[in-house]
């Protein structure tokens, strides 16, 4: 039988989930340079700097402080010249640009070193280099993508099935993820029966996955303020059909964007709330109780999705697809 081949890893750069005011890490740096030269003028007097030709020819660091040494050899003390509050909003915003810079430095070295990893079949150190960066408390779903492939290629189903999941909350339309959870999930151990749930509500569900809240937001919005002009055409409109056209047109609109705009609370409820966790261990038991003494109801294997739906102490209480229910040790299970 043929081996299912999974997709190949997408190798992104730190700029996709750095937030870089939308340049990539060289063009990020040129934008700071620019940032402390703006403020470098606005609390120092150099009006020069912030003129429209001043911003064509990019000032550097170096011109910036010229500038300062400057007003300061004048006699333009920072106690006479410089109010107290911007001096202490100018070196914290030096502190934030210096801390960002840095993580963004710590966190390319971590996804290269992951990436070549990968690239020479080393995925144990690719997981563990993949990981450190979501330490750094970034996160992305090219980079919960990237490590769910890894954990996939060491045969680590249910932590692959968990990355994909995760990256599925952030991005719910990308096909390459689903492809490669489909994948992962063939690999499960156990076959567990599926209640099925109303047609209605199954429908809603899937409608308000398929573009996200941020899709959906869009969509509600543009409908909503398309329905704001046909209002606007009707109270302002040149003649009698127009204003009726614009009236039908204004009430329609803005009735159709509750549509869109519940589908986005809907999905932001989901999946901020789903309260859905993944097996991550080879094999666990699920017990009467939330006790190893309790009776093992049965045994569940790395993949398999539970509902989560109590706690206590160091266990959760589940429930699995068939409407089984248990007691799972806290750390069998990932929440999503």
């Amino acid at each position: 039988m043929e081996e299912a081949q999974i997709e190949s890893i997408n190798l992104i750069t730190v700029s996709e989930y750095i937030p870089s005011g939308g340049g990539g890490p060289k063009r990020h740096c040129l934008t700071e340079e620019f940032a402390f030269s703006s403020l470098f003028a606005s609390f120092f007097g150099n009006e020069k700097m912030k003129s429209p030709a001043g911003l064509r020819r990019k000032p550097s660091l170096i011109q910036s402080f010229s500038a300062v040494m400057t007003n300061l050899i004048k006699g333009r003390t920072l106690l006479g010249t410089l109010d107290v509050k911007k001096l202490i909003t100018f070196f914290s915003f030096l502190l934030l640009l210096s801390t960002t810079c840095f993580a963004q430095t710590e966190a390319q070295q971590l996804l290269e070193s992951a990436n070549t990893k990968y690239k020479a079949k080393d995925y144990t150190g690719a997981i563990k280099a993949y990981e450190a960066v979501l330490a750094t408390g970034l996160q992305s779903e090219a980079l919960y993508y990237n490590l769910g492939n890894a954990y996939y290629r060491n045969n680590q189903y249910g932590k692959a099935i968990l990355y994909y999941e995760r990256a599925l909350l952030l991005d719910p339309t990308d096909a390459d993820i689903r492809h490669n959870l489909q994948l992962a999930e063939a690999q499960k151990t156990d076959e567990i029966a599926v209640i099925p749930t109303f047609f209605l509500s199954r429908w809603w569900y899937n409608g308000s996955l398929s573009l996200g809240p941020n899709g959906w937001s869009v969509v509600g919005m543009l409908c909503l303020w398309l329905g704001v002009g046909g209002l606007i055409l009707w109270l302002m409109g040149p003649n009698r059909t127009r204003k009726k056209q614009g009236f039908l047109a204004g009430i329609g609109l803005l009735v159709l964007s509750l549509l869109p705009l519940s589908l986005a609370f809907s999905a932001k409820q989901y999946l901020q709330n789903s309260q859905e966790a993944v097996v991550t261990k080879p094999e666990v038991s699920l017990y009467s109780a939330p006790d190893t003494l309790s009776q093992s109801l049965r045994l569940l294997h790395e993949g398999t999705k539970v509902q989560m739906i109590d706690s206590l102490s160091n266990w959760h209480k589940v429930q699995l697809s068939n409407g089984d229910e248990g007691w799972m040790a806290m750390e069998d299970v990932e929440e999503i």
